[in-house]
C-alpha cells in the first residue's frame, strides 16, 4: 500500500484541521444552553440527536482525500475516548482545550518558537492546574449534591434524581446499568446483581454497537479457573445449552484461547449460537477466589482445578458430558472489553459474604483484607438499573446516552468530590497559575504556559457564547474572589455555585486537562506525518 508523507508546517496545519473538525461540532454542546448533533450513520438504524461529546466525535470523519486531516481527527477523539474511560464524562471540554492548546501552540511555532521547549512549558502549566484545581475540590457524599451533578450533566432534573438516587444506593463502586424502557417514562430499581473486572476479548462478541458491549438475557453461566482451548470443548458446552432450551450462554474462564476462542467467534459471527467468554482480569488466588464468588452469585458449580474438577474430553462416551446442574443463571449479563455485569444471578449470597467477613476478621495483610472488602462490596451493593423511556425510538436513544453520562458523573462525584461548574474552577485555576508561575511569557517555556492558559478560560467563554451572553469584566472579578462562585448562563447572573447546583465531578475536568495537555504535547513536536494513501481502487 503506498504511503502519502507530509512534514513541517504542512503537517501541522493539516493534523490542527482534523482537531478543529471535532472541536467545531462539540463545542456548541456545551453548557446548559448548548445545542445537540443529529447523527444519521447507520442506515439500519434512526438519526440519533445528541448532545453526547464522545458519540458525537466517534461519527466524524476527514474527507477520504485528506487523509492526515484524518489523523487529526483521530487525535482529537483519543482524548475524548481516554476521558470517557476514566471519568465517563467531559468528552466536549477535552476536545475544546485540546483545540485551545493547539492553535496557541501552533500560531508559536508558526513563530519561530522551539517545539520541545513549547511541550515542556504545557506540560509544566498542565501539572499545575492540576494542583490548582485540587484546592478547589469538595468532597461529598450528600444526595442533593450528586442530585445536581447527574440534573447538569443530563439536563433534566426528573431523570438526574433517578440516578443520583441509584448512585447513592449503590456507591461509587456500584453498578448501574441502562435498559429500555416500556413507556414514555424513565423509571429506576435496584436490581441483584455484581460486577466483575473482565469481559470479552474479540469484537464479533458485541450485541450493543453504540455501547460496545455484549448484552443477552436469560442464560446459562459456566463458571471455573480451567483453560480452555480445544474446540470440541466450546461444541460440548453449547450442544448442553441448547438442550436445556438456550440460543446463548455466558462462559467465564481462566482463559479461552486457540480453537476453544475461534468455535466461540465463528458460531456467533453464523448465527448459530452465542457463547459469550469472559476473561476474569486476576490472577492466582485472587483470580480463582473471584470466579468461585461468581459461581455462588450466579447457582453454579464451580469447575477447580485444585478440588479434581476436570472437563469432560471423552468425545466417545455420552455420559462424559455437562449436567444442566453445573449452570449457574442470571436474568442478564452485560460485557464490555474490561467489566461484566450480572443481574439476576439465581444462586444466594449471603452465606459467601459471612465466609469473607470470616477471612477478612482473620487476615492480618492490609492488601487481603482490601481484596476482600472489594469482594464483599462487589456482592451485597447490589445493581441500579435505569429504564430509559421515550416516545420515539430516537427520543429513548438520546436520552441514553444523556443518562449514561449522569451515571459516571454522579459516580465521579461521590468518589472523588465536586468543584463549581460553568468553567468557573477552571478559570480560577488556570488565572492564578498565570500569577504564580515563575515563567518569562516571551520564552517557549512561557508560550507553553499561555498554551494551557488559554484553553482553561476557553470552556467559560463556550458556555457564554452558547447561551448568547457576554462575559461581564466586573462578573469575572467576583466569580476570581470566590471559589464557590460561578455564573448562571441561564440567568448571567453570579452566583453560589455549591447553593445553585452548578457543579461538577473533580474527575471529569481534571480527566479533561491531563488528556488535553498530553495531546497537545505531542503535536507541537510533530514534524512530520506519514497515511495511507487513498485507495482509488473502487473509482476505476
Amino acid at each position: 500500500m503506498s504511503k502519502q508523507v507530509k512534514t513541517g508546517a504542512d503537517a501541522r496545519t493539516e493534523i490542527k484541521a482534523g482537531i478543529d473538525l471535532v472541536a467545531n461540532v462539540v463545542k456548541t454542546t456545551l453548557g446548559p444552553r448548548g445545542r445537540n448533533i443529529t447523527l444519521d450513520t447507520d442506515p439500519y438504524r434512526p438519526p440519533v440527536n445528541t448532545n453526547d461529546g464522545v458519540t458525537i466525535a466517534r461519527e466524524l470523519h476527514a474527507p477520504k482525500d485528506k487523509p492526515h486531516q484524518e489523523t487529526g481527527v483521530k487525535t482529537a477523539k483519543a482524548a475524548a475516548n481516554k476521558t470517557n474511560d476514566v471519568a465517563g464524562d467531559g468528552t466536549t471540554t477535552v476536545t475544546l482545550l485540546l483545540q485551545a492548546m493547539t492553535t496557541h501552540g501552533l500560531q508559536q511555532i508558526n513563530n519561530g518558537a522551539d517545539p520541545v521547549l513549547l511541550r515542556r512549558g504545557i506540560e509544566r502549566a498542565a501539572a499545575a492546574v492540576v494542583e490548582a484545581l485540587k484546592d478547589e475540590v469538595v468532597e461529598t457524599k450528600d444526595l442533593e449534591a450528586l442530585i445536581n451533578v447527574a440534573t447538569i450533566s443530563c439536563g433534566d432534573p426528573v431523570v438526574g434524581k433517578l440516578v443520583a438516587e441509584a448512585v447513592h444506593q449503590v456507591g461509587s463502586n456500584g453498578v448501574v446499568t441502562i435498559e429500555d424502557g416500556e413507556g414514555e417514562e424513565t423509571t429506576s430499581r435496584i436490581a441483584e446483581g455484581i460486577e466483575l473486572r473482565g469481559g470479552i476479548q474479540l469484537p464479533v462478541f458485541i450485541t450493543n454497537p453504540a455501547r460496545q458491549e455484549a448484552d443477552v438475557t436469560d442464560v446459562p453461566i459456566f463458571v471455573t479457573d480451567h483453560d480452555f482451548t480445544n474446540g470440541m470443548e466450546i461444541v460440548r458446552l453449547m450442544e448442553v445449552i441448547s438442550q436445556m432450551g438456550h440460543k446463548s450462554g455466558v462462559l467465564i474462564a481462566n482463559s479461552v484461547t486457540g480453537e476453544a476462542m475461534a468455535s466461540c467467534a465463528i458460531n456467533k459471527a453464523q448465527g448459530k449460537f452465542t457463547l459469550i467468554p469472559i476473561k476474569v482480569q486476576a490472577l492466582g488466588e485472587q483470580g480463582q477466589a473471584v470466579l468461585r464468588d461468581m459461581a455462588e452469585a450466579t447457582g453454579a458449580r464451580f469447575f477447580a482445578r485444585d478440588e479434581g474438577n476436570r472437563l469432560p474430553n471423552n468425545p466417545q462416551d455420552p455420559r462424559d458430558t455437562y449436567n444442566p446442574d453445573d449452570f449457574g443463571h442470571a436474568d442478564r449479563v452485560i460485557a464490555s472489553r474490561d467489566r461484566t455485569t450480572i443481574i439476576g444471578g439465581a444462586g444466594e449470597t449471603e452465606a459467601r459474604i459471612e465466609e469473607l467477613k470470616a477471612q477478612r476478621k482473620n487476615s492480618k495483610q492490609a492488601y487481603e483484607q482490601n481484596a476482600i472488602d472489594e469482594r464483599i462490596a462487589r456482592l451485597q451493593s447490589g445493581v441500579g438499573v435505569i429504564r430509559v423511556g421515550g416516545v420515539t425510538e430516537a427520543e429513548r436513544e438520546e436520552r441514553k446516552l444523556r443518562v449514561e453520562d449522569a451515571i459516571n458523573a454522579s459516580k465521579a462525584a461521590l468518589s472523588n468530590g465536586i468543584i463549581a461548574g460553568g468553567g468557573a474552577a477552571l478559570y480560577r485555576a488556570a488565572t492564578k497559575v498565570q500569577k504564580d508561575q515563575n515563567v518569562d511569557l516571551s520564552t517557549e517555556d512561557g508560550n507553553g504556559l499561555m498554551a494551557v492558559v488559554k484553553a482553561c478560560f476557553e470552556p467559560i467563554k463556550q458556555m457564554a457564547e452558547n447561551s448568547g451572553l457576554e462575559l461581564d469584566k466586573a462578573d469575572l472579578e467576583k466569580v476570581l474572589a470566590d471559589k464557590k462562585l460561578t455564573i448562571d448562563f441561564y440567568t448571567g447572573e453570579v452566583v453560589d455555585a455549591f447553593k445553585a447546583g452548578i457543579i461538577d465531578p473533580s474527575l471529569v475536568t481534571l480527566s479533561a486537562i491531563k488528556n488535553a495537555a498530553s495531546q497537545a504535547a505531542l503535536f507541537v513536536i510533530t514534524e512530520g506525518a506519514v497515511t495511507a494513501a487513498e485507495d482509488d481502487s473502487e473509482k476505476i
